[in-house]
């Protein structure tokens, strides 16, 4: 629910955790215009990316991500020497990757078009950001990337059912 410490928890982790040169964040806000304007202001440097809510953006921003989470599915065996990460945990040369979702909803959510061809791009969009973080939430976590999806409603509207019943 709103005000139960949700994006505190999350920058109290990442406070954390980023005394540690073995992880790297990437963080998109789905509050706030540009990532470097919210919550994440303060934390911002030490992320390899922070974007804001702009839902074309995150959708480049999540193919990015999932790129690389092929590349290192592709590259595990032959660089670490094993198939999970989690065997001999994070280096700074393979580092653990927090991708930081925060208000999730904002990137799925899907509004009644009525036709309009411009709401029908943006479903479309949307719908295409779930499968994209679904997939990295169903293959990714083994090579080091740690999806955490947070919104203020785990419902089936803010978060496709499809996606949130494979979060941990």
């Amino acid at each position: 629910l709103p005000t139960y410490g949700k994006t505190s928890f999350i920058l109290g982790l990442i406070t954390y955790l980023a005394q540690s040169p073995a992880v790297q964040f990437l963080i998109a806000d789905g509050k706030v215009e540009t990532g470097h304007e919210g919550d994440y202001l303060d934390v911002a440097p030490r992320a390899l990316s922070v974007i804001g809510d702009d839902i074309e953006t995150f959708n480049t921003w999540i193919k990015q991500v999932n790129a690389f989470g092929r590349m290192r599915s592709s590259t595990i065996r032959q660089t670490l020497g094993v198939k999970n990460m989690w065997d001999i945990g994070p280096t700074p040369e393979w580092p653990l990757v927090p991708v930081i979702i925060d208000e999730a909803h904002t990137f799925f959510e899907q509004v009644r078009d009525g036709g309009n061809r411009e709401l029908k791009a943006r479903n479309a969009l949307a719908a295409e950001n779930a499968r994209e973080v679904a997939d990295l939430v169903k293959k990714r976590r083994s090579v080091g990337i740690w999806p955490i999806i947070a919104t203020q409603k785990g419902t089936g509207d803010a978060i496709p059912t499809k996606l949130r019943d494979n979060l941990s």
